[in-house]
């Protein structure tokens, strides 16, 4: 098990794919896994509204996997928000999409907010290169 670099958040609305993201997760880290299912839910998160506002128990994550296509706000409409807000501790971000679509991808590169895409299923072998990268908070 690798160190644990912070709070981990996942974005994403399947089930199925949390469960295996999850489970790559908890396999090679110590972190804390938070997972939200939608892209409304991770931009009032990332903002502390709502429900989030209590940073002891809303920890801002070292590192967000987003989904990209969800029904209620979308990946991309995520990282607008990031990029739009730029807050002073956004985490890195890793699209974890099920598209390897050119285009999805230049829309990601386009945001300019990004640390990386993956094209799920996310292995074990990605978040040990991202874990050896990632800053500690």
């Amino acid at each position: 098990m690798t160190r644990d670099t912070g709070a981990i958040l996942v974005v994403e609305d399947d089930e199925d794919d949390f469960f295996l993201t999850g489970r790559v997760l908890r396999k090679i880290t110590s972190s804390r896994i938070i997972r939200v299912s939608s892209g409304r839910e991770a931009i009032e998160y990332l903002a502390g509204g709502g429900p989030y506002g209590d940073r002891a128990a809303h920890p801002l994550p070292a590192i967000m996997f987003l989904d990209l296509k969800m029904d209620q706000g979308t990946g991309l409409e995520v990282l607008d928000w990031v990029k739009t807000h730029r807050p002073a501790d956004h985490p890195q971000i890793f699209v974890l999409s099920g598209s390897n679509e050119p285009k999805d991808r230049e829309l990601v590169r386009l945001s300019g907010v990004t640390s990386g895409y993956i094209v799920k299923p996310l292995t074990a072998d990605h978040v040990k290169e991202i874990l050896a990268a990632a800053p500690r908070r």
